[in-house]
């Protein structure tokens, strides 16, 4: 029963997280010039040199011919790392 409820949490904990991150990411993706397609996320473990788990955030300049993408990180707790 211990097992259930701490996956549980985990996945609850998951899934807020994921939903913060893509609305920050999202709120983003609306404030540029170009349209961008609808962001898709995974989660990213290592950026760099560094431990840092995070979400990734990609989407695409629909105008652009060359599959030109924007791609936002945005940490576990929703904060933006890094942007286009």
């Amino acid at each position: 029963m211990a097992i259930f409820t701490v996956l549980s949490l985990v996945a609850i904990g998951a899934f807020l997280s994921y939903t913060t991150s893509k609305e920050k990411a999202a709120e983003l993706a609306r404030n540029q010039s170009v349209q961008i397609s609808p962001l898709k996320g995974n989660l990213v473990l290592i950026i760099g040199d560094k431990f840092s788990p995070c979400w990734l955030f990609r989407g695409e300049n629909e105008k652009a011919l060359s599959g030109a993408t924007f791609d936002v990180y945005v940490s576990l707790f929703g904060r933006v790392i890094n942007t286009p």
